[in-house]
């Protein structure tokens, strides 16, 4: 069947952006070196996630990390129901600075089960369930583009009906947009190598950003 699509789409060249992702992750276990956190979907290996750690009315820790491990385990977590599978990844901490340890090191004090003191190097469990966001960015380029969606292409191998911010570089400016992923289908290209093309529909944009992107769908009619 004939897809529908309640706008045109335009091939366009040379235009690029990026998609923010944000996971919701619950903390397993951490140190002053890494952490261990439980989330729904799997994270990739290597990937670096951003985070900031923030116990009651302390001031927010930024860190990032790298993802060296992840394993499907069941899940832990008290609310979760019986069975329920999650995934458990290791992340190692990045440009841990002296400033930044002893930051860290008082919020392993004030959340961790047993004394920082007795093992500074060892893996600590929370006192509490600790969530956290876990931030991340694919880079991505436009193949074509409508007033309701634009085909992608990117390395991130994204679910149908996942949801994600977005950022495109336009001739004229920054178009910042809140997208759902409407279907998925591997590709290739000499460029990049393995790649993923993503039909993503666009769910919330500003009026400012609208005009943007009329803007330049305009420019490519002519």
């Amino acid at each position: 069947m004939e897809e529908r699509r309640r706008n045109q789409r335009y091939a366009v060249q040379d235009v690029r952006g990026m998609l923010l992702l944000s996971t919701e992750a619950k903390i397993v276990n951490m140190s002053l070196t890494g952490m261990a956190v439980e989330t729904e979907s799997r994270l990739r290996l290597g990937r670096l996630y951003s985070l900031k750690l923030q116990h009651e009315s302390e001031l927010a820790i930024p860190l990032s990390g790298t993802v060296v491990w992840c394993q499907l385990r069941q899940s832990k977590s008290q609310n979760a129901p019986e069975g329920h599978i999650a995934y458990v990844s290791g992340l190692q901490f990045e440009g841990i600075l002296s400033e930044k340890a002893h930051d860290l090191l008082a919020f392993l004090q004030s959340a961790a089960v047993v004394s920082v003191q007795t093992r500074v190097c060892g893996r600590f469990r929370a006192r509490f369930v600790e969530t956290i966001n876990l931030n991340t960015e694919y880079e991505f380029e436009v193949r074509k583009v409508s007033r309701s969606g634009m085909l992608i292409v990117t390395d991130l191998v994204a679910e149908q009906g996942s949801a994600f911010d977005m950022e495109v570089q336009l001739d004229d400016g920054l178009l910042r947009a809140r997208s759902r992923v409407v279907y998925v289908r591997p590709t290739s290209t000499r460029q990049t190598g393995a790649a993923v093309e993503l039909g993503v529909e666009f769910t919330e944009m500003s009026e400012p950003d609208r005009a943007l992107l009329t803007d330049f769908i305009g420019r490519q009619i002519v």
